[in-house]
């Protein structure tokens, strides 16, 4: 499987993720994709449970390959919303939503699927699950109509 740029970006901020133990997952239309249903992207949806001791660590590793605002990402972790970051070298954005304390929220964190992104095994990323994946898409649906 080729490893197509917002996968690889997309991978890039998992693997800082992982290193910091943050559990995280890929929603929208990326998750969506690669659960088998195609769909154009402009950017990437991850959900990630940071807290503020993961701030410092966090910027210091992606800074160098991405803008990225630390007093953007501490509003969004004292309001529970979201943050981006934009790869510098193709201007591709990540949208970060801040994992929610809701029971509904929490069960997807739960939910989430290891997903084995090449032929190498240790190439994956963590994925809504498909069913959350839908349910999403009919909460927007319903949401913007």
């Amino acid at each position: 499987m080729i490893l197509a740029e917002p996968v690889q970006i997309t991978r890039q901020i998992a693997q800082e993720f992982d290193r910091l133990e943050i559990k995280y997952f890929v929603g929208g239309s990326l998750a969506s994709s690669l659960h088998g249903i195609p769909r154009a992207t402009h950017d990437v949806d991850m959900i990630a449970d940071i807290k503020e001791e993961h701030l410092p660590f966090l910027v210091k590793a992606l800074e160098s390959d991405f803008y990225i605002d630390t007093d953007m990402i501490r509003e969004a972790i004292q309001h529970r919303s979201l943050f981006n970051v934009i790869h510098l070298n193709t201007l591709f954005k990540v949208d970060v939503f801040i994992l929610k304390s809701d029971k509904v929220s929490q069960k997807e964190m739960v939910r989430r699927e290891q997903y084995q992104i090449t032929d190498d095994p240790l190439h994956t990323l963590y994925l809504a699950s498909a069913e959350d994946v839908i349910l999403h898409k009919l909460y927007w649906l319903k949401w913007y109509s």
